[in-house]
C-alpha cells in the first residue's frame, strides 16, 4: 500500500471516530469535500499547509495524521470520538469554548 493511501485511511479513520461526514471535515478544514474524498481514497498528495487544516479539522496535531501505523493511538482516539459526539450536542459557542480549554490544556502540557 503506498502513503497516499495509508495516510487517507487514516484521515478517514480519525473523521470516522469524530461521526462526521466528509463535508463536515471540509468545512471545518476549509477544503472542498471533493477534495477530502480524493485524499481519503489516496489520490492527491497534498501540501503541508492541508495537512496541518485537516489536523485542525479532526482536532489533532499534524503529525498524528501521519501514524498510519501506529496501534496505541487507537484508546486516544476512542476516547476523542467520544468527546467529539458530546461536542456535537452542544451549541457552537460552547462547543468552541471547550474546544479552546483542551487545545490550552495540551499546549501547557507541552511545556512541560
Amino acid at each position: 500500500m503506498n502513503v497516499h493511501k495509508k495516510f487517507g485511511g487514516r484521515v478517514r479513520h480519525l473523521r470516522r471516530l469524530l461521526n462526521i461526514t466528509q463535508e463536515e471535515l471540509a468545512a471545518r478544514s476549509g477544503l472542498d469535500a471533493k477534495s477530502v474524498g480524493c485524499i481519503e481514497r489516496g489520490e492527491r498528495n497534498i501540501t503541508l499547509r492541508n495537512i496541518t487544516r485537516l489536523a485542525q479539522g479532526l482536532q489533532v496535531e499534524p503529525y498524528e495524521l501521519l501514524l498510519f501505523d501506529y496501534e496505541p493511538l487507537v484508546k486516544e482516539e476512542k476516547i476523542r470520538a467520544k468527546l467529539g459526539s458530546l461536542l456535537k450536542e452542544l451549541d457552537e459557542k460552547s462547543s468552541t469554548l471547550l474546544y479552546e480549554i483542551g487545545r490550552r490544556i495540551n499546549a501547557i502540557r507541552r511545556e512541560d
